[in-house]
């Protein structure tokens, strides 16, 4: 029989005590390019059953997706893959009339150039592994929230068996590859399911739940976990392809942190615990890991990705719950308390929550800041880079070096000329990765319309096309970028503002600027009010420097509509205080606020709206948080009991 061998490397994300089986189906002659290993299917239906029996690694590069019901497949990846067509050299086009005759079954539909293959389990995970010569074998070890975790193997495998995998010491130690007679699909997945952690059935979509987060950004991932960490069965909805928002899909790798005037860090809590795993600069595979693991902990979360939400269940002021769709199934959810963790408020504005776009208060516009494109080089000298910043980049010029991130180079980047006037180009800040490629977060998008998908699919698309004049501008104009090319870009466009609700309380930049606290003191914050572009050639108007303010749980809790709160960027404030609210660590702190709040709401009969107007559940609420670790002093304590310099 053909045998290959496979080599490569541990990584350090393996997790303790895995025990991972999978199978390797019969192969023709012809080279292994791809072998197919099912995660967490729980039930195939008949046709994919018999195609799974009947498959070879036998296929071509690439091209498989998984839809919310079948598997897809273009035409061209068939030969090989159904009886009687193995080991075929330049095999025809398939059609589903020809698989009928074949099999005996019924037709596979079919749509344009592709084949859709039944899966009676909306929530299946397929992964395809392509090993290429010594190159690394990554292994699915669990999957999670709409995540999978992988890892290398170093290990032979056999044709017609089945490999179980042995997982020793965490870290670097070697595993063992054990073969095994193949045995029928049924007992090999019963075996996947039970040996995965985590792997047993896939939950539900409950259609009740006490806390309902929507939007799995960073501030709905703190939401969900602070109210399930308290016992709350809690479902966390997001619309995209897994949750981490910025940091994941549009690829945001540096935190700005909230300190104070000795550098103590005002964020703790939840954040904390993120902040701890991943530093202030981070690969992002990490921070996915992070959150995956974060999320994966709690007992009473459930995540649900790629869904939408059609409509609120809105009565008489009262939002009892939402139209969820997922897996291509639409229900209803109800929920105790819901919290709107989204980019854009898109949940309390459908509630019927006022709002304003932009800096529409101003009565110039609804333009909202300079959106930004994130894209990845190889090829960037790092050294060469870190001696240009400490050698030009002086006081009085914005740069720097952070471990592998380095920033500045402004009075360059503002010499860049775009081919579309849109597009400008701004300080760069550089991201070194675990793989030595480098994440740019520099080229800014202007007039985009983050509350509209057509804007941002046009704004992303435009400056995708933008990219090879970016890079051949940094590799004539900065030093290190000579052998630099491109290799990507963020699935997603960082969005710096959209809509600020209306709340209980408006926050202003004078209560930043002035350090102002209040009594329903959530969180204490520091981060400069932050305002890039809204057109080309505009600065910020307020001077960059830290004033400790403190955040009102009131800028949480928005107008007309009970039973909801708001986190993240869209809180309650002026466009101006929202420049600096819109932080990753402080939408975090708001998120556990809201996760906490929710559950007082709840243990108490109460509403967010009685909460925020009662002295005494304010107290309540301020004690949950710092019992769960976050830091509540006065913006007047933390001055004056910071050590001077």
């Amino acid at each position: 029989m053909p045998r290959q061998t496979l080599w490569g490397e541990l990584t350090d994300d393996s997790p303790r005590n895995l025990r991972f089986v999978g199978w390797l189906l019969p192969v023709s002659p012809q080279p292994i390019q791809e072998i197919i290993l099912v995660d967490r299917l729980l039930h195939f239906g008949r046709d994919f059953s018999r195609i799974l029996t009947h498959a070879t690694a036998h296929l071509c590069s690439g091209g498989l997706e998984l839809l919310s019901d079948h598997l897809r497949l273009p035409l061209q990846l068939l030969p090989g893959l159904l009886p009687g067509s193995r080991g075929k050299q330049n095999p025809q086009p398939y059609s589903h009339q020809r698989a009928h005759h074949q099999s005996g079954h019924k037709p596979y539909s079919v749509r344009h150039s592709h084949l859709l293959l039944p899966i009676e389990h909306a929530h299946s995970l397929l992964h395809i592994i392509r090993p290429i010569g010594r190159s690394a074998f990554p292994c699915v070890t669990g999957a999670a929230g709409g995540h999978i975790r992988y890892r290398s193997v170093d290990g032979t495998l056999d044709v017609a068996r089945a490999l179980v995998l042995k997982q020793g010491p965490y870290g670097h130690g070697r595993t063992i590859m054990l073969r095994r007679p193949i045995l029928p699909i049924s007992v090999v997945l019963a075996v996947l399911l039970a040996a995965l952690p985590g792997a047993g059935a896939e939950r539900p979509i409950p259609t009740h739940v006490n806390v309902l987060v929507v939007g799995g950004s960073p501030a709905g991932i703190a939401a969900a976990v602070a109210a399930a960490r308290a016992g709350m069965t809690t479902l966390l909805v997001e619309p995209g392809e897994e949750i981490g928002g910025d940091i994941t899909l549009a690829w945001l790798n540096m935190l700005d942190l909230n300190r104070g005037p000795d550098g103590l860090p005002l964020t703790r809590g939840i954040f904390a615990q993120v902040h701890k795993k991943i530093g202030q600069t981070y690969d992002i595979k990490a921070a996915r890991k992070a959150f995956a693991d974060l999320v994966g902990a709690q007992r009473t979360l459930t995540v649900v990705t790629h869904t939408s939400v059609p409509s609120p269940l809105v009565s008489d002021g009262i939002l009892t719950g939402i139209v969820l769709t997922a897996g291509g199934r639409t229900q209803r959810v109800t929920a105790d308390q819901l919290i709107d963790a989204t980019d854009d408020a898109s949940l309390a504005v459908a509630s019927g929550v006022p709002y304003r776009v932009g800096r529409e208060e101003t009565g110039l516009d609804r333009r909202q800041q300079a959106a930004t494109l994130i894209f990845r080089l190889k090829g960037v000298d790092y050294e060469t880079i870190r001696r240009y910043i400490a050698a030009f980049e002086k006081p009085g010029h914005i740069g720097g070096v952070s471990g592998r991130y380095i920033w500045g180079f402004s009075r360059i980047a503002w010499r860049y000329v775009p081919r579309n006037p849109r597009m400008g180009l701004y300080d760069l800040n550089l991201g070194w990765q675990s793989d030595g490629t480098v994440l740019v977060n520099a080229l800014q998008i202007y007039d985009v319309d983050g509350t509209n998908p057509t804007s941002l699919g046009e704004a992303h698309a435009q400056a995708v096309k933008e990219l090879p004049s970016v890079v051949r501008f940094l590799q004539a104009s900065i030093p290190g970028f000579a052998q630099a090319t491109l290799v990507d870009a963020a699935p997603r466009l960082y969005v710096r503002e959209t809509r600020h609700i209306d709340g209980l309380y408006q926050m202003s930049a004078e209560d930043i600027r002035e350090s102002r606290d209040f009594p329903d003191r959530i969180a204490v914050a520091s981060y400069p009010i932050d305002l890039h572009p809204y057109g080309k050639g505009q600065m910020n108007p307020y001077r960059v420097s830290r004033r400790v303010y403190a955040i009102p749980f009131r800028i949480l809790v928005p107008l007309r509509v009970d039973h909801l709160m708001v986190v993240g960027k869209p809180v309650s404030a002026r466009y101006a205080a929202a420049g600096s609210l819109r932080m990753i660590p402080t939408g975090m702190s708001m998120g556990e606020a809201a996760g906490e709040a929710a559950v007082l709401a709840i243990s108490s009969a109460t509403t967010p709206t009685r909460i925020a107007t009662s002295p005494a559940l304010i107290a309540q609420l301020q004690r949950r948080l710092m019992v769960a670790g976050a830091y509540l002093a006065s913006p007047q304590h933390v001055l004056a009991t910071a050590k001077k310099p």
